[in-house]
This record gives structure tokens, C-alpha cells and sequence, in this order.
């Protein structure tokens, strides 16, 4: 079942990058709780689409402002198209042969343009776009995977080595924004990831054999994290606050 949080990045990828489909894929529910005869009614009356309440809606609206808006990337301007600048090409889905493995491979990246300066850049609503939790997030949720993966897409479809950015928005006012930029020691992380994953289904696929985790012999000891969170002291520098 859809979760609220997974409608919402629906909806916002929709309004970023294909707002004319706005209409026809939402629809706003106006009414209170989702319960009863109107409630019911009201799903039969929109089938097909996809339900939001309008706090949702008005948050999703916000984050797209926030995104197109942003003052680290003209992101804007970079999905659209500037003069001789052709815009960029949105939610393409990619497939190709994996020549390793020989499986078959997809991939679908919210955006890419292929000129000189590839670039391949995915939206992402967060709880917080702070540099050191964001960071945190990219390799918790293996982003870093995620972008090599759509690189390898954009190489055997395009032939294009491209570069890759997450442009990050908190899901809460003010709609901070923030954009990154993967380096290459990170895409590297992410293609050793995606090549042991194409084996390891290679593998099981062959011996079909799909084996669990191993299982805890002990407590796992909690200590803190090798990057500290920094975000309390970045925004007291920020703003002359001592902490």
C-alpha cells in the first residue's frame, strides 16, 4: 500500500518535472478525514487517480517553489533550457544488458541533459537538507548505488559518461533547499555496491538460491557515528549564534 510520504514525492516530482500531468494524476480531497460515504464516493469518482489531502497538496506546491528556486543550482534553468541550451530530458526510462552478468538492467532518472557537461539529477524530499544529515542520508538510503546505477543507464543507452546531483528539499516550511554534487570516490562506492548486487542476483538467479541475512550472535554496541552531526553548529555560524 502507498504510504503519505510516497504520494507526496509523486506529487512533487510531477509539479517539478511534468506539471501538466498535475490534473489528471491528482486530485485534492478537501473534506477532513478520510472515512465514510463522501469519502467513499469520493474514490469512486476519481479512480485512477491519486488522492491528497490539501495540506499535502500545499506542501508539495511549496517544495516545487522551493526547488525551482534554489540558490546553489539554477535548477530551473537546467530543466527547461536556456538559449542555445537544449532543456533537459525528464523521467526517461532507460533499459540495457548488464555485459557482465547478462542481466537485464533498468533505470529511470528524473532528469539528464547529455552535452559536454552530462549531468544526471534526481529530486529528493528529506527531513532535513543539512549538509552533514544529508550526507548522512546518501549513504544510508545508498544513493550513492542509486546514481551509479543511472549512470551505468546513461553510458550503454547514450554512450555518455555523465555526472551526478541530488537536489535535496525539506519536507516542512521553509522548504530548505540544497543541492550535491556526487564526487567521483563516491560514484566508485556506489559502482563496487552495484556490482556486487548484479552478481550476488547473477548468482542466486543461477543456483536459485536466495539466502537471508546472517543471524546476530550478540547486541550490537551503539557508538557515535564516524561523521558528527554538524547541522547546530553550521546554523550557529551562519547566524552568529553561540551554541
Amino acid at each position: 500500500m502507498e504510504t503519505d510520504a510516497l504520494r507526496l514525492g509523486r506529487l512533487l516530482h510531477t509539479m517539478v518535472l511534468e506539471p501538466h500531468l498535475v490534473s489528471s494524476e491528482f486530485v485534492v480531497w478537501s473534506e477532513g478525514r478520510r472515512q465514510g460515504m463522501t469519502w467513499d464516493l469520493f474514490r469512486v469518482q476519481h479512480l485512477g487517480k491519486t488522492h491528497m489531502t490539501e495540506a499535502q497538496y500545499d506542501a508539495a506546491l511549496g517544495m516545487a517553489a522551493a526547488l525551482r528556486q534554489m540558490a546553489d543550482f539554477p535548477l530551473d534553468a537546467w530543466l527547461e533550457g536556456v538559449a542555445s541550451v537544449a532543456p533537459a530530458i525528464k523521467e526517461r526510462s532507460l533499459f540495457w544488458i548488464d555485459e557482465e552478468t547478462g542481466l537485464l538492467c533498468k533505470a529511470r532518472p528524473d532528469a539528464m541533459t547529455l552535452g559536454i557537461s552530462a549531468l544526471i539529477g534526481d529530486l529528493k524530499s528529506t527531513r532535513s537538507a543539512a549538509e552533514s544529515a544529508f550526507i548522512s542520508d546518501i549513504f544510508n538510503f545508498r544513493y550513492d548505488f542509486q546514481a551509479a546505477h543511472y549512470r551505468a543507464g546513461v553510458k550503454a543507452v547514450f554512450g555518455v559518461d555523465a555526472n551526478f546531483a541530488l537536489f535535496a528539499v525539506e519536507k516542512a516550511e521553509p522548504y530548505v533547499t540544497r543541492s550535491f554534487i556526487l564526487t567521483p570516490e563516491t560514484l566508485a562506492k556506489g559502482e563496487r555496491y552495484r556490482r556486487f548486487c548484479l552478481n550476488m542476483v547473477k548468482k542466486c538467479t543461477d543456483e536459485n538460491s536466495w539466502p537471508k541475512q546472517p543471524p546476530a550472535k550478540a547486541p550490537v554496541p551503539v557508538a557515535p557515528l564516524f561523521m558528527e552531526d554538524s547541522s547546530l553548529l553550521d546554523m550557529a555560524k551562519a547566524y552568529g549564534v553561540a551554541v
